[in-house]
């Protein structure tokens, strides 16, 4: 599944953020991605917008970081 394979990404390249996208929108999913290592959530049906947010909130916080 996605987590395990978020945990498998973190083994070799834990540098590369991961934003989880699940067709729930329920807090324990949200949640259940954060424990695995992903670094956002977002869920179906994809909001343009929203994921163009996402990917550059994710950008940013990670170029702030390097």
């Amino acid at each position: 599944n996605g987590y395990d394979a978020t945990r498998e990404v973190h083994v070799t390249r834990p540098d590369i953020p991961v934003i989880a996208q699940t067709a729930y929108a329920f807090i324990a999913e949200k949640e259940q991605a954060l424990a695995a290592g992903c670094v956002d959530h977002i869920t179906k049906p994809i909001d343009k917008q929203q994921l163009f947010a996402t990917i550059h909130r994710v950008l940013i916080s990670t170029k702030k970081r390097n």
